[in-house]
């Protein structure tokens, strides 16, 4: 469940602003300034959700997490990419992103016995540091062809970059969607994630 968070939370971490600079225009401040919220939002989340996680089931949170972001990623592929739009994908995108990896560290190191406790949140940064990475680099090798080959086929540098975002994003929402068959998955209790099954 992290990694796959992690993937989604740090490919569109490269993927809009460059969209942004390139495609919109805008300068590098005001791209890191429209993100600006959607970072808030999942500081904020982690807050929230880790004072909720003992009342409630982790797996309600993932599945909360994935369907908000399954929802606006569909939403986003879609719509035309304006600054506003992004601002408010990106908003609800990373709110689905605070349920998730905030549930999910919670839960796997709340399984662990206390002399294990240091090893599993070892294992957790590895799994976050690998997710993003892999996340990036897949971002990268789906956006620069994707450009090419709309900007050899007579289309603006603006229209090239929204269809390479867009390329870029259906591969997210794949992922996405992944991520909420599991967490399907666990709530039915075939997969079992929680202290709360």
């Amino acid at each position: 469940m992290i990694m796959i968070s992690q993937m989604n939370v740090l490919a569109l971490g490269f993927l809009l602003p460059i969209f942004l600079q390139n495609g919109v225009g805008s300068s590098s401040l005001t791209a890191a300034l429209i993100l600006l919220p959607g970072a808030a939002a999942n500081a904020v989340m982690s807050l929230w959700v880790g004072s909720l996680l003992k009342k409630h089931r982790a797996t309600t949170f993932f599945l909360a997490g994935y369907l908000l972001q399954s929802v606006m990623l569909i939403v986003f592929l879609k719509a035309a990419y304006t600054v506003g739009m992004v601002i408010c994908f990106y908003l609800a995108f990373m709110f689905g992103a605070g349920l998730i990896v905030v549930a999910a560290q919670t839960n796997a190191l709340n399984r662990l016995s206390a002399e294990n406790n240091a090893d599993g949140s070892a294992i957790m940064n590895t799994l976050q540091q690998t997710g993003g990475a892999i996340g990036t680099a897949l971002a990268s090798s789906f956006l620069t062809p994707s450009v090419s080959r709309a900007l050899s086929n007579g289309l603006t540098k603006e229209q090239a970059y929204a269809d390479g975002l867009r390329g870029s994003l259906g591969f997210f929402l794949g992922l996405t969607i992944f991520g909420l068959v599991l967490a399907l998955l666990s709530r039915k209790g075939k997969y079992i994630l929680g202290n709360h099954e």
